[in-house]
């Protein structure tokens, strides 16, 4: 089906369809392209954006990528379908993949799964399955989480969402957590129990009588705190 021609040759030099027979020639570069693409070559295909390879186990091919639901500085969050061939009763038909970007982002990963550790440990788990979002998995590789609810983006609070916002602060305080990134873009929808919730626990710290090193979205700030910052600089 392949027939190599010299290097002089044009990409693409002939494409003859008939009924009996499809010929394809292809240069030394496009064969080589055509090779590289078939022993998927990691180098080759240069994942830039996620810090995984095709060696990479994903969850066992249990599930495929249904869509994009979100990027951020430091993720890209995906939402998965179960694959048909999956016929094991204990995975979810759907669930949510968050694929750090860069290997250097693991310490990040690391931070979001020892603040929803804390927050559990506030024995309260109705308030916690309502305010936040709990991680189904985490690979030893510390290259993506798992999560179980789809949850939806929002552009405003509603006066019922704003209430709920400040039980969730109120939480936090109790959990001496800090979040550090409380914005609109961090706050989810979740359908399921009608209930607003708080994600991305990226740069979350607990809190300690200490100077705290600042983080998160400055567009937020107060021009107070942005005064000060620039006048401690």
């Amino acid at each position: 089906m392949f027939n190599y021609l010299s290097t002089t040759s044009s990409s693409i030099d002939t494409i003859t369809t008939t009924e009996q027979s499809r010929q394809i020639y292809f240069n030394k570069d496009t064969w080589e392209i055509f090779m590289r693409f078939l022993t998927m070559n990691a180098n080759f295909y240069e994942y830039t954006q996620f810090n995984i390879n095709p060696l990479d186990d994903l969850l066992g091919d249990k599930y495929n990528i249904r869509r994009k639901l979100g990027i951020g500085a430091t993720a890209i969050v995906f939402l998965l379908e179960k694959n048909e061939d999956n016929y094991s009763n204990d995975d979810l038909q759907h669930c949510v993949i968050k694929i750090f970007r860069k290997h250097s982002y693991s310490e990040v990963l690391s931070n979001e799964l020892k603040i929803t550790a804390q927050l559990k440990q506030f024995n309260n788990s109705s308030k916690f399955n309502l305010f936040f979002e709990d991680t189904l998995y985490s690979p030893p590789t510390g290259k993506f989480l798992l999560f179980k609810n789809e949850l939806q983006q929002i552009n405003s609070l509603l006066l019922n969402e704003s209430k709920q916002l400040i039980d969730i602060l109120h939480y936090l305080y109790d959990c001496n957590i800090i979040h550090r990134d409380i914005r609109i873009g961090n706050l989810m929808f979740d359908s399921n129990n009608n209930h607003l919730k708080l994600i991305d626990f990226d740069f979350a710290i607990t809190y300690q009588a200490e100077k705290i090193r600042i983080a998160g979205a400055f567009i937020l700030a107060r021009y107070e705190f942005l005064i000060s910052v620039l006048e401690a600089a």
